[in-house]
């Protein structure tokens, strides 16, 4: 599930290996820090779990469309794709672009991959899966480098952003036919680099596609996925040398990276940290009491005791700032502590507490504690613990209590909702369809059309007055990297995570 598993968010190691000489080199090998599940990484799309595995994904397979750090989206394994209709959306490809293994990237190939992540392969991947790929009714072969897919629903414009994810990201069909079992693990695509090596929770190692459509424009040899930590290590890492490309350091580390000149730092608001709850088991099963919790969050103090002021206070699905932010949800969500203890006293709650969970691979020990502080305020309190496996471990037992989590991306869409309100929350028992209902209108329109703007609006306010998930802040995703070492300015993408393949690395 993508919103479930976008908290594990990366933290980057960089160093270079190949000839000696100045200058960016496509000899420079990037090492990439990544938090990697113990169990494993999944390289197949139809077994993706969230945002986070497109890390992966763009380096080896790519995505038929790219999402822009501005929101933005231009073509990328795709020549082009234009919404012919609300039901039809055409994918016209570029001549003589080949997978790895000389297959064809041709209309056929993009029928195969599109009916096959139609169907993801694990309850994860259908969990997160994207609005408009659900709806994928079939896919017409127009002619060698044309294809059409028809939805069943008019989501042209859900399938659209779906195609700048995971329902973008094509493997080769001859892999499909053949060895399906070994795309998790060793997947073939038509991306800037292949998979050189994968040690399971350690390392994944990619070199450059010399058969990638846009191989002279790759400047790096190869990139090296190496497992590790979110927290200080990062800073300490780029400070001593070891490390020379830093994502998501530590807030408390950030100061002694800009002191610095030698680094360049970019703070990023691309994720949100929400609460999430079971709200069919008690004591979230009371709205009151709900109320009561996201009126007692103090959201600037929180960010001031927990990231020294670098974070946002987050009050909905969409950051402010965004076109589609709804004012109004500040006054809805807004700290207010006599209200909270009121509401707390009239939700008939006898036991005011809490098990609040967050996940073991992110250490958000300090985020929960002052969270747990802040609510003591008000009257209602909580136990904490780390689990390991946030999924198997919390949510599908659908156990009681809330949860830390992370959503990665600052686009809004129709499909963050939808991860939330036909996904997480239905896992306990609880849709909102009223929630899906009043955003369906803008599915079918431009995200700029005021119609569009009305329908999160409302949608938007609905969660709010139920405080169905409640929002805290928007996490400060320091990015640091050494000047010496990359030689060009990193550009990032919707989900605040660099653009790897386009990185300049000096040897």
């Amino acid at each position: 599930m993508r919103t479930v598993m976008a908290v594990l968010l990366v933290a980057v190691t960089l160093s270079a290996c190949g000839s000696g000489g100045g200058g960016a080199s496509a000899n420079g090998i990037l090492k990439y820090g990544y938090l990697m599940s113990v169990q494993g990484i999944n390289l197949d799309p139809a077994k993706a779990n969230g945002f986070h595995e497109m890390v992966y994904y763009k380096l080896i397979q790519g995505s038929l469309l790219r999402y822009n750090q501005d929101g933005s989206v231009t073509p990328w394994m795709a020549k082009s794709v234009e919404i012919v209709d609300p039901t039809r959306v055409k994918i016209s490809l570029r001549e003589g672009v080949t997978f790895s293994d000389g297959t064809p990237f041709d209309a056929e190939a993009i029928r195969i991959n599109l009916l096959r992540l139609r169907e993801p392969l694990t309850p994860q991947a259908k969990g997160g899966q994207g609005a408009g790929i659900k709806v994928l009714d079939n896919v017409e072969v127009v002619d060698p480098l044309t294809a059409v897919a028809t939805l069943s629903k008019p989501l042209a414009g859900l399938l659209y952003s779906d195609l700048t994810s995971v329902a973008g990201v094509m493997v080769s069909p001859k892999q499909i036919a053949e060895d399906p079992d070994g795309i998790n693990t060793n997947p073939i695509g038509a991306g800037p680099f292949t998979v050189h090596s994968y040690a399971v929770g350690q390392r994944l190692s990619v070199r450059k596609n010399e058969k990638y459509w846009d191989a002279e424009n790759i400047k790096l040899a190869g990139v090296d996925l190496v497992n590790a930590p979110i927290g200080p290590q990062q800073a300490n890492g780029l400070l001593s040398g070891q490390l020379d490309f830093a994502s998501f350091v530590s807030p408390n580390s950030a100061a002694a990276v800009d002191a610095d000149k030698k680094y360049s730092s970019k703070v990023l608001n691309s994720t949100n940290i929400f609460l999430n709850m079971c709200t069919a088991k008690a004591p979230f099963d009371n709205a009151d009491f709900r109320q009561a919790v996201q009126l007692g969050i103090d959201r600037e103090r929180f960010s001031e005791l927990a990231y020294g002021g670098l974070a946002e206070p987050a009050y909905g699905m969409i950051p402010e700032g965004t076109a589609l932010f709804d004012p109004e949800l500040k006054n809805i969500v807004k700290y207010d502590a006599d209200a909270a203890k009121k509401l707390v006293a009239e939700s008939g709650v006898s036991d005011p507490s809490f098990p609040l969970v967050y996940p073991a691979t992110i250490n958000l020990a300090v985020e929960s504690e002052t969270l747990q502080r802040q609510l003591e305020e008000v009257g209602i309190s909580s136990t904490i613990s780390a689990e390991r496996d946030v999924y198997s471990g919390f949510m599908v037992p659908q156990k009681p209590g809330a949860m830390l989590v992370f959503t990665v991306g600052t686009a809004p869409n129709y499909q963050l909702f939808s991860q939330y309100f036909n996904g997480l929350q239905a896992l306990c028992g609880v849709k909102r369809d009223d929630v899906m209902e009043a955003l369906a209108p803008s599915a079918s329109l431009a995200l700029d059309d005021p119609a569009a703007k009305a329908a999160y609006d409302e949608a938007g306010r609905l969660i709010a007055d139920n405080a169905d998930i409640i929002p805290v802040v928007t996490y400060p995703n320091v990015q640091a990297w050494n000047k010496t070492r990359v030689t060009n300015e990193p550009t990032f993408d919707a989900q605040g995570f660099a653009n790897l393949d386009q990185l300049l690395v000096s040897n």
